[in-house]
């Protein structure tokens, strides 16, 4: 074998070593990739489903304030101790829950250009409604 022929085996050689490692970090990047694809969005529906659930703790304890007292609390806060042990923060949005002294007013929401924007909102005729 001549030194031509040498320099080509090896030039070969570590041309399918280059190819083989471009198609793993490929391989690789294309799996992680399809891990996060399938995990943001779940990830995201649970923060809004466990939302939901602690605001449906709000709403029972505000309904249990309006029997118990003729009238709805004026903050969230009235609620601490005798109907609520803590106000859970909402896993979704980002300002923490807005109340507007009834039952119907009970918000989550995002800060956006300075102003409120709900993402979520309840209604006592439909429940749970989210502004997606």
């Amino acid at each position: 074998m001549d030194k031509n022929e040498k320099f080509s085996l090896l030039k070969s050689i570590r041309n399918l070593r280059l190819r083989k490692t471009f198609f793993i970090i490929v391989g690789l990047l294309l799996f992680v990739i399809g891990i996060l694809a399938y995990y943001i969005p779940n990830s995201m529906e649970h923060d809004r489903l466990a939302t939901i659930d602690i605001g449906n703790e709000i709403i029972e304890a505000l309904q249990t304030y309006f029997d118990d007292n003729g009238h709805y609390p004026t903050s969230l806060e009235e609620l601490v101790s005798k109907y609520l042990k803590e106000i859970k923060k909402p896993l979704w949005g980002d300002s923490g829950w807005i109340y507007s002294g009834i039952p119907s007013g009970l918000k989550v929401g995002y800060k956006s250009h300075g102003g409120l924007y709900p993402m979520m909102i309840y209604d006592p005729k439909h429940g749970w409604i989210c502004d997606l």
